[in-house]
């Protein structure tokens, strides 16, 4: 790159000379030759017949727009290549400004130099003049050699830069993996990083124009696709001062945000009035790859101004949601899922999704990290996790269609109890938890009965219930409670079986734990259940000995408690 720059230079001072020369024709070095050439010298009469529009059959302001726009497309060179400027915050907004200045005199003076002085026909004459004669410019110059290298110098410049830009565009495009099967077009030189599969194709289609011969043809099409590409930056601006984005700070002081939507208007308008049928086929495949990549959603982390407007919409949303009274009507079941390990995340997501399916519900997941706060590991595995969103033991497939609440907890009933305080985005909060048999089964290997059958209401020591209100000795009724089940406050779960409470061996050993989380035990399930009915929700218990693959479409109904 730095070498072509170098020799852009060597262009524009080619460029520039050429320029010069041309003016310096049309000052008097060249004889007046109004019945040859068409050129009067600067004539007011020739300026003011020139000055209204005058199209030759078949030509209008359209086309002519549409074969001038590439001329002025330079202008975004410099961004092109942003990755290989020292400073671009700097380069690009001065180098554009500038660019668009000097192109802008330089044009004008050009237009007016040629209406002032040479007349649009010759008599009747098809080859000469304004109109037909394309070679006028080196011709009425004080050195036609001179002036025409300048042209292949411009034309030279202007496919350079768009030879070196194009493919790095194109490269950073297959690197973020937008569209998988260009991939094999990211790979760069090893030594440098060029993109040198990138310029092979972007010379197959320079090779492919050249040969139609005509640039004429290919210039409409070519403001086709900046149009669009114009049209998708104006809009992109726009957007990101409507939605006052922290990282939208634009530097230019005239800027204003109704200005860049009214551009990316007028560009949308520009590409249909050039040719309907191609502006249509453009934006079609432009709406096409948006919606691909929105669908595949690919890993990147670009802070798009569509993430900006996600968040505001998002907020406000959320906001008017917290103002909605819960009806029968609207209420959609919303599952709260604890990630005891991959497998049990996987199943549970399973039977939930299956049910959401037809009502649109949610799933929730709550992501129980099992530690001490003060601990360093511990910290920064939640900020990896709940910051970050790094769950390496939970499928991305579930990550992306489910919320995941993360906290940091001594135990696994501990981690239970805060979750179901905290799980759900403002209003939007869990109503069913969703526990499987399997877990109490799996961490439960022996329980001794010696006694005659008595009911018991079990009730930890650590729930909600306990932590509520402890045990007094004011009523003796409420104190014997665990003996009669009418006599158990409302919440607690009671269970009729053969357990003296004086009389209860129960063994847990740790590697009989299922999961990531060894601390997990049966108490700690039944808390799970009690928890979560003091908590006003509701509790679906799977039963199964073994997990069940719920992504096969069955017939009938599912048992479930």
């Amino acid at each position: 790159v730095g070498g072509i720059i170098k020799f852009d230079m060597v262009l524009l001072v080619i460029l520039v000379i050429s320029i010069i020369v041309y003016f310096l024709g049309t000052f008097g070095i060249t004889q007046p030759d109004p019945e040859g050439l068409g050129y009067t010298g600067y004539s007011y009469d020739t300026f003011s017949t020139n000055w209204n529009a005058d199209y030759i059959e078949g030509e209008n302001f359209i086309s002519v727009f549409s074969i001038f726009f590439p001329a002025v497309t330079g202008e975004m060179a410099g961004a092109n290549i942003s990755g290989d400027l020292k400073d671009p915050s700097y380069a690009i907004p001065h180098g554009t400004l500038s660019a668009i200045i000097i192109s802008t005199i330089v044009y004008i003076g050009i237009a007016w130099s040629l209406g002032g002085s040479v007349l649009r026909t010759v008599g009747d004459s098809k080859t000469k003049g304004l109109w037909y004669d394309n070679q006028i410019m080196p011709k009425i110059s004080a050195w036609a050699p001179l002036v025409i290298v300048g042209i292949f110098a411009s034309t030279l410049s202007s496919g350079m830069s768009c030879f070196v830009g194009a493919p790095r565009i194109f490269q950073a495009v297959c690197q973020d993996n937008l569209f998988p099967q260009l991939r094999y077009f990211a790979k760069g030189r090893e030594k440098d990083g060029e993109p040198v599969r990138a310029y092979c194709i972007v010379f197959v289609i320079c090779f492919a124009a050249i040969l139609t011969g005509n640039i004429n043809i290919i210039a409409p099409i070519i403001t086709n696709f900046f149009l669009i590409t114009y049209a998708v930056m104006n809009y992109s601006t726009f957007t990101w001062s409507l939605t006052r984005s922290p990282g939208w700070r634009p530097t230019f002081r005239f800027y204003n945000k109704w200005i860049s939507l009214f551009a990316a208007a007028e560009c949308i308008a520009l590409m249909f009035l050039i040719d309907w049928i191609m502006a249509l086929i453009t934006v079609v495949i432009a709406l096409l790859m948006y919606k691909y990549i929105a669908y595949t959603e690919p890993s990147v982390q670009w802070g798009t101004a569509t993430e900006a407007i996600t968040y505001i919409e998002t907020c406000n949303k959320l906001l008017k949601y917290q103002t909605i009274k819960s009806h029968g009507k609207t209420e959609r079941p919303k599952f709260l899922i604890f990630n005891r390990s991959s497998e049990h995340v996987q199943h549970m997501f399973d039977l939930a999704k299956i049910m959401n399916e037809k009502f649109r519900g949610m799933t929730m997941i709550g992501d129980i990290i099992i530690g001490d706060p003060k601990d360093h590991q511990v910290t920064n595995k939640y900020v990896k996790r709940a910051r970050n969103h790094e769950w390496t033991d939970i499928p991305p497939a579930i990550t992306k269609n489910s919320l995941v609440q993360s906290c940091i907890a001594s135990s696994f009933g501990e981690g239970i109890r805060t979750i179901l305080q905290t799980a759900g985005v403002g209003a939007i909060k869990p109503n069913i938890a969703l526990f499987n048999m399997k877990d109490y089964t799996d961490t439960t290997t022996m329980i001794a009965l010696k006694s005659p059958s008595k009911p018991r209401s079990i009730e930890s020591p650590n729930s909600f219930k306990t932590m509520k209100s402890a045990p007094t000795a004011d009523s003796e009724d409420e104190a014997q409670g665990h003996n009669n089940p009418a006599a158990a406050p409302k919440g607690t779960l009671t269970v009729s079986s053969s357990i003296n409470e004086d009389e209860v061996m129960m063994e847990v050993p740790e590697e009989m734990s299922v999961g990531n989380n060894p601390d997990f035990h049966a108490p700690d399930y039944i808390d799970g259940l009690q928890d979560a009915l003091l908590t006003g929700m509701g509790v679906m218990l799977v039963a199964g000995q073994n997990y069940m693959d719920w992504t096969i479409k069955r017939n009938g109904f599912i048992d479930i408690w």
